[in-house]
């Protein structure tokens, strides 16, 4: 048994979210022929059949996916050349896809990963992060938010996080208290379904995101495509490409989310992580676990839960740790 007051980090990436109740679609799982066949996706199949000539939609990656079209929507990755509009009705059209894609019950919890939080009664978390975009981790903390105090804090400290509210009055601080910082934190470092920005760099909107699950009585829920209200660019969602490219200048409030999990990381006493593949392309990912547990002199627990134990070999790999390997997620709390 560990100590009560082990700062524990879980780290959970598409595996999690596969394995959950809803089993939500890995990345290389995302698209399907059937779902392209009728008029809903004509600009996203358009590019597809441009950008990935010959390869059938069924072996694409969700991941290289979204890092082709916010190439093409760039002036350095589009080599000087003017985005063709059908690119920008791509990314209206993979913004709903996704969506669809990751739709789950409303404030439904997954009975598997609820039994992280059902265990932080006893052995309080350190903090939760995730690489994956659909909400099911958000609906296991709104379950718990009145049994637990810990978790019910988590959702509103990320929010704060995001940026200040449209209808706000509250003024932000400058800078991040160092009570807000060394708090229990929930971190999503490749955005959210939930989450909308301003894709236009010189608009005062842009610096933010705007979770949507908060709209109340003096807001609307925000939909793809609607107008921003300073600039008048189509928002999007912020969902944020594998491969991190210029990430921090596309969507600066990630540059906080990664500076935060690097601390997390870092002073984290054991680190669970939960269905990451750590995949090449991912090199941000793995650059962050390897700045963040070879910058320290004293080394963390690590477990690796997945149904491939091959995964710890990239663990060890980028983090010089070899990790303890556990199947499923009830393998690992029954021994804890």
């Amino acid at each position: 048994m560990t100590d009560i007051s082990q700062k524990t980090v879980y780290f959970l990436g598409a595996g999690a979210s596969n394995a959950s109740d809803f089993h939500l679609p890995t990345m290389g799982e995302f698209f399907k022929g059937a779902n392209f066949a009728g008029e809903e996706y004509q600009n996203l199949k358009r590019f597809i059949k441009d950008k990935f000539p010959g390869l059938p939609i069924e072996n694409l990656n969700l991941e290289e996916v979204v890092t082709a079209i916010e190439l093409s929507m760039d002036t350095f990755g589009s080599f000087g050349e003017r985005s063709h509009p059908y690119i920008y009705g791509a990314r209206t059209e993979f913004d709903t896809y996704v969506n669809a894609r990751l739709k789950i019950p409303e404030y439904k919890p997954c009975s598997l990963l609820i039994k992280i939080f059902d265990k932080d009664k006893e052995k309080p978390i350190e903090s939760v992060i995730t690489l994956n975009y659909d909400l099911i981790i958000e609906n296991c903390i709104s379950a718990r938010s009145y049994k637990i105090p810990g978790p019910r804090d988590m959702l509103g400290r990320m929010d704060n996080l995001l940026g200040q509210p449209l209808h706000s009055d509250i003024r932000q601080n400058f800078s991040l208290p160092y009570e807000e910082a060394n708090s229990r934190l929930y971190l999503k470092l490749h955005g959210s379904i939930d989450w909308f920005y301003c894709p236009n760099p010189d608009c005062g909107f842009h610096q933010q995101f705007f979770p949507n699950r908060n709209h109340n009585i003096f807001s609307s829920p925000v939909r793809i495509g609607d107008l921003c209200r300073i600039c008048g660019s189509p928002v999007v969602t912020a969902i944020v490409p594998p491969t991190m490219y210029k990430t921090f200048e596309k969507f600066p409030k990630m540059g906080l989310l990664w500076n935060l999990a690097y601390h997390k990381l870092n002073i984290a006493e054991k680190i669970v992580i939960f269905g990451v593949s750590f995949a090449p392309s991912d090199y941000y990912l793995r650059w962050l676990f390897k700045k963040a547990i070879t910058d320290r002199k004293n080394k963390p627990t690590i477990i690796n839960i997945d149904s491939t134990p091959q995964i710890g070999d990239k663990i060890k790999e980028i983090t010089g740790i070899a990790p303890e390997h556990f199947p499923t997620l009830d393998e690992y709390l029954a021994k804890q």
